[in-house]
Order: C-alpha cells, then structure tokens, then sequence
C-alpha cells in the first residue's frame, strides 16, 4: 500500500479529463464537449467543468458535500469507500461556509478545485474512437494516456440536449481497484479502515496541504458550529 496508489486513485475519482478523435453520428458534438471540459481542467475552471458532467455524478459530489457536513466517524468509516475519504479531503481544505453553498453542479466544482491530490496533464491525456449507444443517447470511448490505450473506458449521456461525461462507472471501477490494492471490501472492520485512511491518506493531505490533519476531520463540520 503506498501513497502513490492512493494519489492515482483519488485523481481517476476527482479529475480524469482529456480530448480525441471521433467517429460517427453525433460524434463531433461528444469531442465538443469532451474538449470543453479539458479546456476547463486545464485552466482551473472547475464551475465550467462542472456543467459538462453528468446529473449521476452530480448526484455523488452532492453525497461527498452532505457527508463532509453531517456524517460522523461512525458513518464515515462503514460507509461507501470514496465518499467518506473524499469527503474527509474537502472538510480538509475547505470551510464549513463553503462547503455548505456548494449545491448541485457547484459541489463538484468545489471538490475537483479543492482538491489537493496532483492531476495529470489535460494535454496528456486522449480518447479513442467514439460509439453511439442506445439509441442514440449514449456513447462510450477508450481512455488513452501519452499515446497508449488504457483499460479504462468513459461514457458520455446525452441530457438537456448536450452531451455530458458520465462519470459514474469510472468512479465505480477507480473505486473497485483502490479498495483492492488497500485491502478494503465491504466487510472490512471499522477499525481496520481507520487504520488505512490515517497511514495512507492522511500523510498525503499533510504533505500536499503543509498542513497537518487533525484528529477533529473526523468530526462533522455541522458539529463544529
């Protein structure tokens, strides 16, 4: 288990971006929107990213804002994996009044922005071809990073009459391998989560923030008050 692991991770949950070439159908809007949302990655324009995901990822980043408000030690550590450590993340390096106005699109933005694990290059990041799906209202396409296709693939909705990045199954599988390479399943005792979140994370947060991470992360910020 070592901090890079971690780092990968939690950059495939918080930020993975990038731009390709295109086949068939609505493809040229899908790359539109894909590099939209490089371009707004690339220049810390995560209000404009935010517009470009989907509603299910939305949703999720709303799950992230509610636990880093309310959720206790107890409910953080028998919770889902990446929802409480991202959640711990923003209580980290965010403030009570912040998180609290980030609604809906703006609590992605807040999360991506706030977060203190290193991103890869926009630029190095591509996708392979596009293929519509279902009718014409999803799509999906291989992940390439400098020049090499990878095993991941992303999916893009269409909603609201644009094409949007769905974020969701990624999430899912970056989630899946983390927890693996840590040793986390969902039986994992709370104990045992603790110990791996303290020994794996919280040195990271310290050494990318400067700032040590306290014992009160694990206290809801509502609590605080």
């Amino acid at each position: 288990m070592t901090r890079r692991l971690v780092s990968v991770a939690a950059f495939l949950l918080m930020a993975l971006c990038g731009g390709a070439s295109a086949q068939t159908g609505d493809a040229p809007e899908i790359r539109t929107s894909f590099d939209a949302y490089r371009a707004a990655v690339g220049k810390g324009d995560w209000a404009e990213a935010a517009e470009l995901v989907d509603a299910e990822a939305v949703a999720a980043f709303e799950r992230v804002r509610d636990a880093a408000l309310h959720a206790d030690k107890a409910e953080l550590l028998r919770g889902e994996f990446w929802i409480s450590t991202a959640a711990l993340v923003l209580r980290h390096v965010a403030t009570a009044d912040e998180i609290e106005a980030a609604r809906g699109r703006a609590a992605y933005a807040l999360a991506s922005r706030a977060s203190p694990f290193p991103t890869i290059d926009p630029g190095a990041i591509d996708i392979g071809p596009v293929r519509i799906a279902d009718g014409g209202v999803a799509a999906t396409a291989p992940i390439v990073h400098n020049g090499q296709r990878t095993d991941y693939v992303i999916r893009f909705v269409r909603e609201d009459g644009r094409w949007r990045i769905a974020w969701s199954p990624l999430f899912a599988n970056a989630t899946v391998e983390l927890e693996t390479q840590l040793g986390i399943t969902p039986r994992t005792p709370a104990d045992v989560r603790e110990i791996v979140i303290e020994r794996d994370m919280f040195p990271i947060l310290r050494d990318r923030t400067r700032r040590e991470v306290s014992q009160s992360i694990w206290q809801p910020l509502k609590a605080r008050r």
